[in-house]
């Protein structure tokens, strides 16, 4: 659950910050990604992020990193943008949003597609982690808040309150 800024090119006054080649290693069930140069990098050693198999699941983003690995030159240079168009220019962030605006406006008609938004998709995140049972305290890792911040990014609806209120009813039967 990373903002998407940390996955995009991005412009910092004189610097230009993105995913490089050398920052993935492809492991055995997993993908270990660093992140450099985030809020949460206070030592300036990177920020580790894991990309599980998620084996048969319908979505498993380690297997579309994979494939997106494997689709590039063999000769790939370390310090070149990871997430590049065929031309190798870095994606932006701008890129990355308009891109889901338009697939999620296929998927979700009736939602207007600036509801999809770089921190919509932080916390969405959170709140999909939420309503899957996660706890507060991986929820917290996974997004990497070092507070409990990552509470105001869950969308409590209706249905978590219903949901909460049928547990405590049927614990006490």
């Amino acid at each position: 659950m990373s903002p998407i800024g940390e996955l995009c090119w991005i412009r910092y006054s004189d610097a230009s910050k993105f995913i490089k080649n050398r920052d993935l290693c492809f492991k055995k069930g997993h993908i270990e990604l660093t992140l450099w140069k985030t809020k949460t990098d206070k030592d300036k050693r990177g920020v580790k992020k894991w990309i599980s198999d998620l084996k048969d699941a319908p979505f498993n983003p380690y297997r579309m990193v994979q494939k997106l690995n494997a689709m590039k030159l063999i000769s790939m240079k370390p310090e070149e943008a990871f997430f590049a168009l065929s031309s190798g220019k870095a994606v932006s962030k701008d890129m990355l949003i308009k891109f889901l605006q338009a697939q999620m406006a296929i998927l979700f008609p009736r939602v207007s597609k600036h509801e999809w938004t770089g921190i919509s998709l932080r916390k969405g995140g959170a709140t999909s982690a939420l309503r899957a049972g996660v706890s507060g305290e991986v929820i917290q890792k996974l997004g990497n808040w070092s507070s409990d911040i990552y509470k105001g990014y869950i969308d409590h609806s209706v249905v978590d309150v219903q949901t909460a209120q049928r547990l405590m009813v049927t614990m006490h039967k």
